[in-house]
């Protein structure tokens, strides 16, 4: 079992019966480094973790040796990320730039845009509002947009709108293939 420990900076590596095996990582900025790992997954033979302290994906075999850094993924800070077996990944984007999940291959290389916000994209979020709806039982349009990404081995992907308990199939070409409620 894989576990991200962000307040360690590290990744614990546990057996089933809860006992830790290992650590993968330490804190720092470097190689292997990690200010806070928040998503993990095991993608092929390699552990990938997203640091969002970094602002880097780190690779490391299972064992824990670490193989390489890379950066440049855009809103690691509020994202969920989706592997496959591939290492290549889909990222959630919660409306920014219009997008609701963006791919990205094994190196980092920025690929296709999934999916389209529900509600236009407010950058600048009203907290009052938003409580305000919260407390009338309504949902703050821009919680609309909040997704969570699933990547299969053969690059079909899901994205989950959150809020609205909706999900959309894409194929790898990115065509819509289907949307459920």
């Amino acid at each position: 079992i894989y576990l991200s420990d962000p307040g360690d900076h590290r990744v614990l590596v546990l057996d089933q019966q809860g006992t830790v095996l290992r650590s993968v990582g330490r804190e720092g900025r470097g190689p292997g480094e990690m200010a806070a790992p928040r998503a993990l997954s095991v993608a092929g033979d390699t552990l990938r973790v997203l640091d969002f302290g970094n602002d880097q994906v780190h690779v490391f075999t299972l064992p824990g040796l670490f193989v390489r850094s890379y950066g440049g993924l855009p809103g690691t800070s509020i994202a969920g990320v989706a592997f496959n077996a591939s290492g290549a990944g889909v990222i959630a984007r919660h409306g920014l730039r219009n997008v609701l999940a963006l791919r990205f291959g094994p190196s980092g290389e920025l690929g296709s845009s999934l999916g389209a916000p529900s509600t236009p994209p407010d950058l600048q979020y009203d907290f009052a509002a938003g409580k305000a709806d919260l407390a009338a039982g309504r949902i703050p349009p821009a919680l609309r947009n909040y997704s969570a990404p699933a990547l299969a081995d053969d690059g079909s992907a899901w994205v989950l709108h959150i809020v609205d308990g909706t999900v959309d199939r894409y194929s790898s070409a990115d065509s819509l293939l289907w949307k459920a409620t």
